[in-house]
């Protein structure tokens, strides 16, 4: 089976949560034996062997690499450059023979989808827009406005694929308002790796330990978080919490030892802390799946989350509980519900939170499900089109 795999960057060579997907993406497609030529961006002119592929996933991996297009700074920028972007790419696309799927991130087949007539009889778009968050609950009024002016365009490039894949969820119930017909969705959720599976037994902290790990964002609903922490504070102090992310010195809470600002850390340092801590809180506004909650899981933490995008499809009563997003006294009595929580209980909900993702989210059960869409699409396209496959 031949794929050509779009994407506007690999990790890390490009940072961000879409980049890391495409990366393991290729790395299982390449495992699974699928022939992948793959698009990418590389701005800061990195080595490929960065992306840590050993040599016999390299022997079915093309790469093929798209000139960034220069940055323009003016209301919506963001938008025309993924165009632009989109249209570098198809133009080294059509360059090479067409395989029969294409699996597209974001906007990257945005040019392409406009000319998708123009492809060989049974090719097959699939395309993966994530989080979709531009469809979801905006903290503030700018971040609405924003939300706006995305929307029309990722509609646009959704319509015009084959088939799209979801989270599931809510996630799911977004797509089909959008007008994407259930056998055009894919479920296909996002995963780990497996070295991110616990080996070592649950601590028993003497104090419960809260964790947040995130950039900082406004959706990410690190001021609700803290408003509800300073509020928590005023009646109990039996608890640690740490933020893993350079939270804004006007927002902490200054001068109290059960509030832990660690800023950035290392992916060694953040590995030791889940395995440390207790329960992950996780607020925001709108998510996709949420590969930290995955980690965190993995680690052996329960987690606290916002009922958006995917994320009902991992976390549940048995191993966290699931919040309104914005909702700050919700918020404060989930914390202040977890800290009451017996040690038994809360043991029981974080070994569900690790066997959740063991069981269903590592990447390379993942990957077999993938696999078998593939393969479906595979057979029918030699049935339908013989001469062309």
């Amino acid at each position: 089976m031949k794929l050509a795999l779009l994407t506007d960057g690999l990790f890390p060579l490009v940072v961000g949560g879409m980049q890391r997907h495409s990366t393991h993406l290729l790395k299982y497609l390449s495992l699974e034996g699928v022939s992948t030529t793959v698009y990418h961006v590389n701005p800061y002119a990195k080595r490929v062997s960065e992306l840590g592929l050993s040599a016999d996933q390299l022997t079915n991996i093309e790469f093929v690499e798209i000139k960034q297009p220069a940055a323009y700074k003016f209301p919506g920028h963001y938008v025309y450059e993924q165009y632009l972007y989109s249209k570098k790419l198809y133009q080294e696309f059509e360059k090479r023979k067409v395989p029969e799927i294409l699996y597209a991130q974001g906007f990257s087949a945005w040019y392409l989808l406009n000319r998708k007539n123009s492809l060989p009889p049974g090719t097959k778009l699939i395309l993966n827009f994530h989080g979709l968050e531009m469809f979801q609950q905006a903290a503030t009024f700018r971040s609405k406005l924003e939300q706006y002016l995305l929307r029309p365009f990722v509609k646009g490039n959704l319509r015009r694929a084959d088939f799209v894949i979801t989270n599931g969820g809510i996630q799911t119930e977004i797509l089909r308002k959008i007008g994407i017909r259930e056998e055009q969705l894919i479920v296909a959720p996002i995963a780990i790796e497996k070295n991110w599976l616990r080996q070592s037994p649950l601590p028993e902290n003497t104090i419960r330990k809260f964790l947040f790990v995130g950039r900082y964002e406004r959706r990410r609903g690190i001021e609700e978080l803290h408003k509800a922490l300073a509020s928590l504070l005023t009646k109990r102090n039996d608890f640690e919490f740490h933020f893993v992310c350079p939270v804004p010195e006007q927002i902490r809470i200054l001068n109290n030892n059960n509030i832990i600002y660690h800023g950035r850390v290392s992916d060694e340092e953040l590995m030791h802390l889940m395995t440390t801590c207790d329960v992950l809180v996780n607020p925001s506004f709108a998510e996709g799946m949420s590969y930290v909650n995955l980690e965190a899981m993995a680690s052996g933490m329960s987690i606290i989350a916002s009922n958006v995008g995917a994320i009902a499809m991992s976390v549940n009563q048995k191993n966290g509980w699931l919040i309104e997003p914005g909702n700050i006294v919700q918020l404060e009595r989930t914390l202040d519900e977890a800290l009451d929580l017996p040690a038994s209980g809360l043991k029981e909900k974080k070994l569900r939170a690790f066997e959740t993702v063991r069981d269903h989210f590592i990447w390379d059960k993942v990957i077999q499900n993938l696999i078998k869409e593939l393969n479906t699409f595979h057979e029918k396209n030699n049935q339908e089109h013989p001469q062309e496959t």
